[in-house]
């Protein structure tokens, strides 16, 4: 598998995570630090239990959201930037 197939687009972030932007359009799709789905999970699988709180400080695109979602945690997330 390449890294293209674990990164995170614009149509799993707003289905998960109801995110947009400014405009009305999904968010998430050109973020300038994307990482691999599996990292956060795998952190999470380590460091925490099902049913914790996750906190992100830099949200993002919503990467560690779905990730939450998909290891049944919950999130508390913070973006400043609004684009």
């Amino acid at each position: 598998a390449s890294y293209e197939d674990y990164v995170v687009d614009a149509d799993t972030v707003s289905q998960y995570t109801g995110l947009k932007d400014a405009n009305g359009k999904r968010k998430g799709f050109e973020h300038p630090a994307p990482y691999p789905l599996i990292l956060p999970q795998r952190i999470m699988r380590l460091y925490s239990f099902t049913g914790d709180i996750i906190l992100d400080p830099f949200m993002g695109s919503g990467t560690t959201a779905i990730a939450c979602i998909k290891e049944c945690r919950h999130f508390i997330g913070f973006e400043l930037n609004v684009e």
